[in-house]
């Protein structure tokens, strides 16, 4: 009988000890890291009145005029657009489409409103003089965002001056989210800066319109 409850007794901690033993593998597994990328998925609602209203219910009519591209020195490009967004109920919105396409061929689209584009005129303005004597700090760096998710920089880049344009494009069916960025030496932001003033110079004469 002894020998019987013996036995039992050891057969019970095996089963423990292995039980315990395969629920850490089995924790261990799950904090290995992935090959695959996760998903980025945004709930958060748009942050233009351009992007409201593409996205929104109902009808919208969307007008797109090219103004021109400022390719970057990767391969990649910046595309600017003049934009409307019409519902028919009211006064259609106005402002610019920033496109972004990296030579790896990622592309991501961001919405400026019309009362935006002057500030971020006057931001391209401001990051295209600055240098390295901006700051007493040995590096300097510029940032302007937009609340439609286009960033522009100029950073220090080994001794050299780089501008980076990026935008970020949420889509409204899934919530992912898609970034693509242009490079470019820092010279080059007054060429962006065209781009945007001719954008607006379009945009102006559809009001006197």
């Amino acid at each position: 009988m002894n020998r019987t409850r013996l036995f039992r007794a050891a057969f019970c901690f095996f089963a423990i000890v292995l039980s315990v033993t395969v629920a850490r593998a089995q924790n261990e597994a799950n904090d290995t890291p992935s090959d695959t990328p996760a998903a980025v998925v945004v709930t958060q609602p748009p942050a233009t009145k351009l992007d409201a209203l593409d996205r929104g219910p109902g009808l919208t009519v969307r007008g797109l005029t090219k103004v021109g591209d400022v390719p970057d020195d990767s391969g990649g490009k910046l595309t600017v657009f003049a934009v409307t967004v019409d519902d028919r109920m009211k006064a259609p919105l106005r402002g610019l489409a920033l496109l972004v396409t990296a030579k790896s061929g990622a592309a991501a689209r961001a919405y400026v409103d019309e009362e935006e584009i002057a500030p971020l005129i006057e931001g391209v303005k401001a990051l295209a003089k600055l240098d390295r004597g901006a700051t007493p700090m040995t590096d300097s760096r510029g940032v302007y965002r937009t609340l439609g998710n286009v960033t522009i920089l100029n950073v220090d880049d080994n001794g050299s001056r780089t501008a980076i344009v990026r935008t970020m494009q949420v889509s409204p069916l899934t919530g992912q989210v898609s970034v693509a960025a242009a490079r470019y030496r820092s010279v080059r932001l007054n060429e962006i800066l065209r781009q945007l003033q001719n954008a607006k110079e379009v945009l102006d004469k559809t009001v006197k319109e």
